[in-house]
């Protein structure tokens, strides 16, 4: 729920109007309390197939759920509540980097009883109101899932995607052996600066690799309307699989938060910070 630099802004989205409340129990209703969380499997098709509910709200106990926390070295872990459906639960232990404001996240979701699910490490940060968000796109090309916008805009080396009065957009980009990270930008009125924050994973690519979800893609970018609510979600997908009872599925990550310039090489930065994940997470 909190990701900052030392007095710094949270660049985490905390929805104000849900502080404090906790959700015990799953009443088919999204209580989108804001912040990071993974979900199990892809939107499409899947959320319907194993919860009954037609493609929305995600599964409670991976989004509003209460997690048992426990510490270890650095850091802590959390486990989700076991889900029925799923027959499965997720692990996820983050832990700090001793020098700097970099974290390691190590998850899993284990499997454990019932029948094979196609399940999928997918995470989603909801960032507050950053002042940009990007992919990384070599060639130019990106999906968007709905008709185009003006607030999409192909830059050198990545497509932005900025955020609309009042409709939601969203765009992703498939694996390429290159890219694997998501970013934004943030105006820090606490430090007057400006600082970046970078979520990396391993992309997995060639033959005998599963796919990814939502036709092939590996990380997306939402942008809520201005009328609804002040964030933008940064979205890290893991490889679509059957996941067999015994078995766990895992997709890591690494958290980075840089302080920038503001004419600073945003592409530039980023990508060299997936450099220094990829090393933590190989």
């Amino acid at each position: 729920m909190r990701f900052a630099l030392t007095g710094g802004q949270n660049v985490l989205w905390e929805n104000p109007e849900l502080a404090g409340k906790t959700f015990p129990a799953d009443d088919g209703t999204w209580h989108n309390i804001g912040g990071e969380k993974l979900w199990p499997t892809q939107q499409k098709d899947y959320f319907k197939k194993y919860t009954g509910h037609d493609g929305w709200p995600p599964p409670w106990p991976w989004d509003a759920g209460a997690c048992r926390a426990d510490p270890i070295a650095n850091g802590v872990r959390l486990i989700l509540p076991h889900d029925a459906r799923f027959g499965a639960h997720i692990v996820r232990e983050f832990t700090l980097d001793d020098a700097k404001p970099l974290v390691h996240v190590h998850q899993y979701i284990e499997k454990t009883e019932g029948p094979s699910t196609y399940m999928t490490v997918w995470t989603v940060c909801q960032a507050n109101n950053p002042v940009t968000a990007f992919l990384p796109c070599t060639d130019g090309k990106f999906f968007h899932f709905d008709e185009t916008s003006p607030q999409m805009q192909v830059k050198p080396g990545c497509v932005a995607l900025g955020r609309d009065e009042k409709r939601g957009l969203k765009i992703g980009v498939r694996p390429d052996g290159q890219n694997g990270w998501v970013a934004a930008v943030f105006n820090d009125a606490t430090a007057e600066r400006q600082v970046m924050l970078v979520q990396s994973h391993q992309v997995v690519t060639g033959a005998g690799a599963a796919p990814y979800p939502d036709d092939g893609l590996q990380a997306e970018l939402y942008t809520s309307p201005k009328n609804f609510a002040n964030y933008t979600e940064m979205e890290l997908l893991g490889p679509l699989t059957p996941l067999p009872a015994g078995k766990r599925l895992e997709d890591d990550a690494v958290w980075q938060l840089i302080p920038i310039a503001g004419n600073a090489d945003h592409v530039g930065i980023a990508t060299a910070a997936h450099r220094e994940a990829l090393d933590r997470l190989r």
